[in-house]
């Protein structure tokens, strides 16, 4: 059985790290925040099939959450937000 492989696209035609930029953060890689360019990095070597660092994960499991979202929280540059969460129970 053959490995999957997918192709990133866009109409007008951007470079792939632009694309997933906007896939993920719904903005360009010009304006994401130094962790969601760190992310990014993440993403596109697990897509390329590289090694994977899961940064984010490490961070979950040191933190005992089960979400872990670091952006943008407002205009001024440099400012993240963090958001944490912990399941409760099934769906809760």
């Amino acid at each position: 059985m053959a490995s999957p492989e997918m192709e990133l696209t866009s109409e007008p035609v951007l470079p792939s790290d632009e694309i997933l930029a906007r896939l993920l953060f719904g903005r360009s890689v010009s304006d994401i925040s130094p962790i969601q360019a760190l992310q990014l990095a993440q993403t596109a070597n697990m897509l390329a099939g590289g090694g994977e660092i899961d940064f984010m994960g490490k961070m979950r499991q040191f933190l005992g959450v089960d979400q872990l979202e670091l952006k943008p929280s407002g205009d001024t540059e440099g400012e993240t937000s963090i958001r944490a969460g912990k399941y409760l129970g099934q769906n809760v």
